[in-house]
This record gives C-alpha cells, sequence and structure tokens, in this order.
C-alpha cells in the first residue's frame, strides 16, 4: 500500500476491491509531475539534460482526487496550490532531486496559500 503524494492519504492499489463505497475515490493511480504532454515539447538536447532517474521520479502515487486536482499544471505551480504543507515539502525535495531550481522551488514554497 501507498500514499498519495500530494495529500497522504492511504491507497489501495488497483488490486484491492473490497467493494467499499467510501474507498473508490480514493485507488491508487500514478500521476506525473511533469506532465508527459510538456516533456513531448522537449527537444533532443533539452531531453539529455534531465538528470537520469528524472523518469523514476516523475511517476508518483496519488489519490484519483489529486490527480484530476493537479491535472495538467506544471509542478511548481501544483506546489503552490497542493492542499497538504506536509507534502508539499515532500514534493519540493523531489523536484530539487529532479533537476529543478532550487530558488524558484523555494519562491513556489513562500508563495504558498497560509
Amino acid at each position: 500500500m501507498a500514499n498519495c503524494l500530494y495529500c497522504g492519504v492511504s491507497l489501495r492499489s488497483n488490486s484491492d476491491r473490497s467493494g467499499r463505497r467510501d474507498a473508490v475515490d480514493w485507488d491508487h493511480t500514478k500521476d506525473h509531475l511533469y506532465p508527459r504532454a510538456a516533456l513531448a515539447k522537449l527537444s533532443p538536447s533539452q531531453r539529455a539534460k534531465l538528470p537520469p532517474s528524472f523518469d523514476r521520479l516523475n511517476s508518483v502515487p496519488c489519490c484519483r482526487g489529486c490527480n484530476a486536482y493537479k491535472g495538467t499544471l506544471h509542478p511548481l505551480d501544483w506546489l503552490v496550490i497542493m492542499p497538504n504543507s506536509t507534502c508539499a515539502a515532500r514534493v519540493a525535495e523531489r523536484l530539487i532531486s529532479m533537476g529543478e531550481d532550487i530558488n524558484q522551488v523555494f519562491d513556489a514554497l513562500r508563495r504558498r496559500r497560509k
């Protein structure tokens, strides 16, 4: 079992179907911090500059609610509005390890709603 990276809720795997209606919205999904559509627009030289672990770190577990709420937002924009502050710190850490500029990440954290 995993937790949603964005809100922290415990997720059921897609194979765990207990039939509970209250848990259906929290099924385990996979999100891409950087939307695939945005990555498809990168030139081969830009793609080559990404760290080797980028693809592995870009795919994250999340609940259906957060996946729908984030949609195709850039991860720094999502960092500003995501609902859980503790999880925002984890996302910021992951973005930095993926090569995002640390100053831009900290700026997004400062702009978070209180």
